[in-house]
């Protein structure tokens, strides 16, 4: 189920890419934009690079950020991420609540640390 998850955002994102091709323009203020991801768990490595090779075939001219919840993450995904010329940030997870077990909606836990 999560890897269909997955496989139904990266066509998600590439459907997206091509509806906003204006965004891939290359203009004068290009320095302080980039597209973001959060990439939480190896489950969504797929949807990264899916991401990415979109990009990439849009000729996109802004960067991609990847957000790591390192916690989460193997030292080998890790490094994979790294060894593929991605801009990495680390981040921590954001809980809203001091006991991360109190959640009334876990689908919901990752939707704090985007605000990064």
């Amino acid at each position: 189920m999560q890897k269909l998850v997955a496989v139904l955002i990266a066509i998600a994102t590439v459907l997206i890419s091509i509806y906003y091709q204006q965004h891939f323009v290359m203009k004068e203020d290009t320095k302080r934009r980039a597209w973001l991801t959060l990439l939480v768990n190896e489950e969504y490595v797929p949807g990264v690079l899916a991401l990415v090779r979109s990009l990439k075939r849009a000729k996109s001219m802004y960067p991609l950020v990847v957000l790591l919840v390192s916690d989460q993450l193997s030292a080998e995904v890790q490094e994979m991420i790294l060894n593929e010329g991605y801009l990495v940030r680390p981040v921590e997870t954001i809980y809203p609540t001091q006991k991360p077990g109190n959640l009334a909606f876990q689908r919901l836990t990752h939707a704090w640390t985007k605000l990064h």
